[in-house]
């Protein structure tokens, strides 16, 4: 007959590993978010052509940012 195996243990390895896969993905989401707050996209604009060109708002940027790092969590 074969060896019973210790599943308890194996769980609790699982949810371990699981816990910490799930920290990365927040830090990973944190910095980006971080990222966004702290350096809008800085786009220098000669005066002249201040009036035709608009640069896209920062919270539109920042909201991309932050939902590509989010459709990976589970």
């Amino acid at each position: 007959m074969g060896r019973k195996k210790n599943v308890s243990s194996e769980i609790s390895n699982n949810t371990k590993i699981k816990a910490a896969n799930d920290a990365d993905e927040v830090k990973k989401s944190d910095s980006e978010i971080q990222k966004c707050k702290l350096h809008p996209p800085a786009i220098p604009l000669p005066s002249s052509s201040y009036t035709t060109i608009t640069p896209p708002p920062p919270s539109q940027t920042c909201s991309k940012m932050q939902n590509s790092g989010l459709d990976t969590l589970p």
